[in-house]
């Protein structure tokens, strides 16, 4: 990692944020809960970064080594779809998504930790960034739900990100 330079936390907190397959996923999850509700929202955006950090934990402390990045480009498309299709999907459904889609990423961010290192505070910079993410991109996407066009470029985004995990994955099975 790049960022190992800057310490544990801002490893961390650099990693998800400079890598495409997981800020967008972050950035997805946050207008979909966005989209579907301030409740649904506001328990999103205390439960995602939570399941990023067990996943984060679960990751340093095992020995993964199957690799998630086919299950994660499979979940950013479909949670990618899911925001473009802007249904109002049952929010027990959402949540559950979401916290999968956490723990799967949070794994895959563990992976990448550094052995030597602090593993709380690369857990810490991880959860801080997925808090981040999350928090602003559910923001936005509530802030936009009263008009539609805006709304309409929420989606957009959202097909956009469930577009780059269809080529993600393509690109990972083709390898």
């Amino acid at each position: 990692l790049v960022s190992v330079r800057f310490g544990d936390f801002y490893s961390g907190m650099l990693h998800p944020l400079t890598a495409l397959e997981h800020v967008s996923a972050f950035v997805v999850v946050g207008l979909l809960l966005g989209m579907n509700g301030t409740k649904l929202a506001r328990i999103g955006i205390v439960g995602f970064p939570l399941a990023v950090g067990t996943g984060v934990a679960l990751g340093t402390q095992l020995n993964v080594t199957w690799d998630l990045a086919v299950v994660n480009f499979v979940s950013l498309a479909m949670v990618g779809g899911a925001g473009a299709l802007a249904r109002d999907w049952p929010n027990g459904l959402v949540l559950l998504l979401a916290l999968m889609f956490g723990i799967t990423h949070g794994v895959a961010n563990g992976t990448a930790f550094v052995p030597g290192g602090d593993s709380w505070l690369y857990l810490s910079g991880v959860t801080v960034s997925a808090y981040l993410a999350v928090t602003v991109s559910a923001a936005v996407s509530r802030a936009l739900l009263s008009r539609r066009a805006a709304m309409i470029g929420v989606r957009a985004v959202a097909s956009w990100i469930g577009a780059i995990g269809i080529i993600m994955l393509g690109l990972a099975l083709a390898t």
